[in-house]
């Protein structure tokens, strides 16, 4: 049989990472520092979201931010801090490329 699409050597290694971090952060008021510290807060609130190559991240993603924000009044702030609006647009040469015209309404 002909396969069209080799499966990545990464398939599924950023849901085992986030994983990882779910399971550290629960609890351990030693992890919760380090993921804030280490600027990994935002990172984890990228990967709430579906992902065909990282099956469960989103899920993962989740239990993990709430994990560190469990009993963690610093992390709780340091989330509240991060901005909701969209800074700016994903892919915006390729959608330039097609013709369209993408911009950033920050009021709504």
């Amino acid at each position: 049989p002909v396969r069209l699409s080799t499966p990545s050597v990464a398939h599924g290694l950023k849901s085992t990472f986030v994983r990882f971090v779910a399971n550290a952060t629960y609890g351990d008021r030693r992890a919760q520092r380090a993921l804030r510290e280490g600027g990994a807060l935002g990172t984890l609130l990228c990967c709430c979201r579906d992902d065909d190559e990282n099956p469960q991240l989103r899920e993962w993603a989740l239990f993990a931010v709430r994990n560190a924000a469990d009993a963690c009044s610093e992390n709780q702030a340091a989330l509240a801090q991060i901005e909701r609006a969209p800074r700016a647009v994903a892919n915006a040469r390729e959608l330039e490329a097609a013709g369209m015209e993408v911009r950033v309404d920050r009021l709504s």
